[in-house]
This record gives structure tokens, C-alpha cells and sequence, in this order.
């Protein structure tokens, strides 16, 4: 053989290497990221069902936000639309449909919360063949002026007697609360034993796949699991940095996790302190909270709750409008003192006072005049309110400036966000927690068509290396 060529060969055989696509050595990590949504959803009798619905432990990507299915210990399967959780009771994926109940009637007959039954109009429609059917509770005394009427004595909610049951939509005849309940194959007169039969067997609703994006084994699916805002408790249009409930964490920042989705209000933790979130501005970036422990209670147990909160300065800071307010417990009454409240710790009551704090930290000379105090804590809330605590007399009393709660700004990545959506993405998280923009072909450090940073991912393109022998 040629001395010349073997002298080369060394050469030629790195030149092979190196033309070689890398990337068939290096798989995209997307990819095996997304391996895992193969698996079709089964649980008890629902069996095979794949996009768009996922299951609770799946991928958040493996489906599409609204349609997490959850299997229970006993294989029965539900779905939270609205805030209501449903039994699903079959899902017939052909014709896109599926029969649903509500979870809290299938075992107590009749509504245990108290709210009427509505589907997310984006995704979903009742099928044709349904009715609706009213809950009244708390009616003043028999009703007999509505046709069709018919007391239930099987139903039980606390607080509530007298409790009926009418066809259709009915409202505003004297009684307390009104539930709206959707029913199928409901024949002859409304009564407990017929109503039985028709919640058991549920209603059909239909999932409407002209806004949904189909799943495809292309494009980015964290991109369309996220495209669309969403709602939390009573607060709609919510977007990154916040997720909870049906909304991935890749869709959000990990500091800015909502709890308590289906309650009157979500919760936020910071720093280890819960609070009830009481509004969202996107726009300026700011929320009002409130201490969840001393939600409408100003004498929480003394044991965990009343400890002093400190902040996540590196994601929040204090509006301009808050103020600090020092809490004394179990004090000796001080005669004259108009700024105390009672509170009951085992049955003993005691006084406890309440005191602004300036932003130098200064304690109003009163605070000398207290004794015997077993505690204290220090809670933020909305300086016009804790002035009008403070006024003589107070014209606003502690339980309200406690709930009405302090403003707080966000940060979450705000410069590098701002130049992703720019970009035309969304922003996110990766699977690691970092900040991720999401964009339509896949998941960018800060902007859509960027170039990855810290990823360790090779090019598939060629590399030619000159060597000089």
C-alpha cells in the first residue's frame, strides 16, 4: 500500500468523524423528554385515551391544558373543568365526545357545593339529549306554586332544610341558594328516585377540536401547552410567572406557584408564610395578598402562626403603600387604651393591642405602658387602613385591615422575559427550574432562534478541521 496514503489515513479517518451528524449520537433531549406521552391513559374503565387529555402523572406536555385526568385509589377517573370536579364516565375519542357527572352529587344526591354547573365555552359544549335541573335550598316553607317541584329528604348540606328539586332552570323564588345541575335520560316527573338514575348516568358533553392545536410529533409542545391563558379560584387571564391547577410548572416560575385553585381564593407561599391572593395586576406587575392565618381572624393559634414574615427579596418587594403592624397578645388590660382587642386562647380571655410601626422602625410610646404580654408578631398591611385603625375612634376594626391585605411587586426574570415575547415566544421554565423561552419549533435560553447556551449540545452540521502534518 501506498507509505503516502497510510501517513494520511489517521487524517482521513478523523475527517469521517467529524462529518458525521453528532446529533444521531447526541439525541435532542426534547425528544426523550417526550418519550414518555406514548403511554396511552387507562385507568378502570376508561382505557386508552391519548391527546388531549393526559394523566395527573404524566408529562405536563403529554396533553393539553383542561384535559388532565386524574385516577383515584378506587380506578375511577375525574376531571376538574371549571373549578367543579366531574366523574368521567366514558370517553369516546372518535366522535370527541365524553359523559360526565358531578363528582359531589353522585354520592349525596344533590349538590354539596353550592355552585351551578358551567363548561370552559373554549373547549367544551353539551351534546344534544341533556336538561338542566335545579337545587333549592333554604326555602322558606313549602313549595307547591312551581310545577313539576318535589322536596328531596335524602339530600343533606349542612345548614340547609328544606331542600327541593324543580326541572329546568329555576331562580328568584325566595329561597337561599339555587344549583343548576345538567342531567341525561331523565324520564317522567322529577322526583329523588328518577333523579337517581339520570345523575348516575350523567350527561355528554363535546370537546371541540378546532381550538385545540392536534398533537404532532413536531413543533414544540410546551410552546402549545402554554399558549393559553388561565384562571385560577375567582382570577382570570393568569400568564407567567404564575401556574398551579391545570397549568404546568414549565408554563411558569417556581417561586410563583398558586394553590387552592378551586377555593374562593388561591394561595402563594413566600418563604415558607401562606397568603391568600385577593387580586392579580399583570400590567404593573403587582398583587395584593393578605396573611392566610389571619385570614377574617385576628387571634390565630398562637402555636405556628404567629411568626413574623420575611420576604423573597430576590422576586418581591413591598408597594409603596404598606406599613408594618406590631400585634401584642395576651397583654394586661390597660384601662383607657382604645386601641385593643379581645382574644380567647383556651377558653381565657385576653387583651391584645395593636400598634403602627414607622419606617425608621420607631414603637409608639403606648407600647411601654404594656405589661404581661405573652407574644407579638409583626404583619404587613395598606397604610390608609392601618391609619384608620389607628384614629380615634377607629373607624375600620383589625379584622378588616388584616383582610383587606398589602400590595407587593413581582420580578420574575422581567428584563429577559420581555425580550422573549419580543421574539415572538413565551416565557417559561426548563426542566431544570431555569428561565426558558418558549418558542414554536422548541424551548430558547432567552429568545426565539437564540443560540443555546450551557446546554452541552452539539451541531449536526459538518466540522472541518485543516490539520497541518
Amino acid at each position: 500500500m501506498n507509505s503516502q496514503f497510510l501517513s494520511l489515513l489517521p487524517i482521513l479517518t478523523l475527517f469521517l468523524f467529524l462529518q458525521f451528524p453528532l446529533s444521531l449520537t447526541n439525541p435532542d433531549p426534547d425528544e426523550a423528554f417526550y418519550s414518555s406521552c406514548n403511554t396511552a391513559y387507562s385507568c378502570g374503565s376508561i382505557a386508552g385515551v391519548g391527546y388531549p387529555f393526559r394523566g395527573y402523572q404524566e408529562p405536563e406536555f403529554c396533553g393539553y391544558p383542561g384535559f388532565v385526568l386524574n385516577c383515584g385509589s378506587n380506578n375511577i377517573t375525574t376531571l376538574d373543568i371549571n373549578n367543579i370536579t366531574f366523574r368521567v364516565l366514558e370517553i369516546n375519542p372518535s366522535a370527541q365526545t365524553m359523559n360526565i357527572a358531578r363528582e359531589d352529587v353522585m354520592e349525596a344526591t344533590c349538590p354539596q357545593r353550592l355552585v351551578n354547573t358551567t363548561l370552559d365555552n373554549s373547549l367544551f359544549e353539551y351534546s344534544s339529549g341533556y336538561m338542566n335541573v335545579t337545587f333549592l335550598y333554604g326555602c322558606p316553607a313549602p313549595i307547591t306554586f312551581i310545577p313539576g317541584i318535589d322536596s328531596i329528604s335524602t339530600c343533606n348540606v349542612t345548614g340547609y332544610t328544606g331542600i327541593y328539586l324543580v326541572p329546568g332552570t329555576v331562580g328568584g323564588v325566595g329561597c337561599d341558594v339555587s344549583v343548576t345541575v345538567p342531567v341525561s335520560n331523565l324520564v317522567g316527573s322529577v322526583n329523588s328516585t328518577a333523579l337517581k338514575g339520570a345523575i348516575e348516568g350523567g350527561f355528554g358533553v363535546r370537546w371541540k377540536m378546532d381550538t385545540i392545536p392536534k398533537s404532532s410529533g413536531s413543533g414544540n409542545k410546551q410552546y402549545t401547552s402554554c399558549s393559553q391563558p388561565f384562571e385560577c379560584s375567582n382570577i382570570p387571564n393568569l400568564g407567567y410567572p404564575f401556574w398551579g391547577g391545570n397549568r404546568p410548572a414549565s408554563c411558569g416560575h417556581p417561586n410563583f406557584k398558586l394553590d387552592d385553585c378551586q377555593s374562593q381564593a388561591p394561595q402563594i407561599t413566600i418563604n415558607s408564610i401562606p397568603y391568600r391572593v385577593l387580586s392579580i395586576d399583570n400590567s404593573t406587575r403587582t398583587l395584593t395578598v393578605a396573611r392566610a392565618g389571619f385570614w377574617n381572624n385576628p387571634c390565630p393559634s398562637p402555636t405556628h402562626l404567629r411568626v413574623n414574615a420575611s420576604l423573597d427579596t430576590a422576586h418581591f418587594a413591598y408597594s409603596d403603600d404598606y406599613q408594618n403592624m406590631t400585634i401584642y397578645y395576651g397583654c394586661l388590660v390597660v384601662p383607657g387604651v382604645t386601641n385593643q382587642f379581645p382574644c380567647t386562647t383556651n377558653g381565657a380571655t385576653t387583651a391584645s393591642y395593636y400598634f403602627g410601626i414607622t419606617s425608621a422602625g420607631a414603637v409608639p410610646d403606648l407600647v411601654m405602658a404594656i405589661s404581661g404580654c405573652s407574644g407579638s408578631v409583626v404583619l404587613q398591611v395598606n397604610q390608609a387602613a392601618a391609619q384608620g385603625l389607628m384614629s380615634v375612634p377607629p373607624s375600620i376594626t383589625i379584622t378588616e385591615v388584616l383582610d383587606r391585605g398589602f400590595g407587593l411587586r413581582w420580578d420574575a426574570n422581567d428584563t429577559i422575559c420581555s425580550e422573549c415575547v419580543q421574539s415572538g415566544g413565551m416565557c417559561g421554565s426548563g426542566s431544570d427550574y431555569a428561565f426558558a423561552c418558549l418558542c414554536p419549533d422548541q424551548a430558547y435560553p432567552e429568545a426565539c432562534n437564540s443560540t443555546r447556551g450551557g446546554s452541552g449540545m452539539c451541531s449536526s452540521n459538518p466540522v472541518i478541521l485543516f490539520l497541518l502534518v
